[in-house]
């Protein structure tokens, strides 16, 4: 059975912090020379994999939302798929912004 990848299916990788950049190699077990493509599921928004390597700007998130995508590792050998798990967090709290003074309530009969 060939082990392509160093982590088990399943694993988070790391929590993203939105509008953060990001250069993450996927976790190919050592001298592993593979191409990998994202075969199912989704990697964080703004984010593109190119050349193994996750990478781009994290778009900004309404809440802490988990993206989960598998991906293939090829060699002349064979192929290995591995799941992995991305989270990113930092949802901002509404900033609400009022003139100082009176609170006016209008009725509208």
């Amino acid at each position: 059975m060939l082990n392509l990848w160093n982590v088990a299916a399943g694993t988070r990788l790391q929590t993203l912090i939105e509008r953060s950049l990001v250069n993450i190699p996927l976790p190919l077990a050592n001298s592993i020379v593979a191409d990998v493509e994202l075969i199912s599921g989704s990697i964080p928004t703004g984010t593109r994999l190119e050349n193994n390597i996750i990478t781009g700007t994290v778009y900004e998130v309404s809440y802490d939302t988990t993206f989960n995508a598998v991906f293939r590792a090829t060699t002349d050998t064979g192929f290995q798929d591995c799941t992995i798990e991305f989270v990113v967090t930092g949802p901002d709290s509404p900033t609400w912004i009022v003139q100082l003074g009176k609170l006016l309530l209008a009725y509208f009969l």
